[in-house]
């Protein structure tokens, strides 16, 4: 039942906000086209250098837990 009704919170999430921007669409393409051009590239920066903080703090993450496993082992 979850995935229902997070379908249909999404059908009605789509519904509204294409009921928002329709107006601007049809008065003013051009700007209105330019402005999702540069909304599409920030969401796309956004995610590559999210991604690439995400991988350095996976390596240093595993890096420390190497560490700790070698500190484990000559204690032993």
């Amino acid at each position: 039942m979850p995935i229902a009704t997070s379908a249909m919170v999404l059908l009605f999430a789509i519904i509204f906000v294409f009921h928002l921007i329709l107006p601007l669409y049809n008065t003013n393409f051009d700007a209105f086209y330019s402005n999702i051009l540069a909304e599409a590239h920030g969401m796309l920066f956004g995610i590559f250098f999210m991604g690439i903080m995400i991988c350095w703090l996976n390596q240093h993450a595993e890096r420390k837990e190497k560490i700790n496993k070698f500190l484990n082992d000559t204690d032993d």
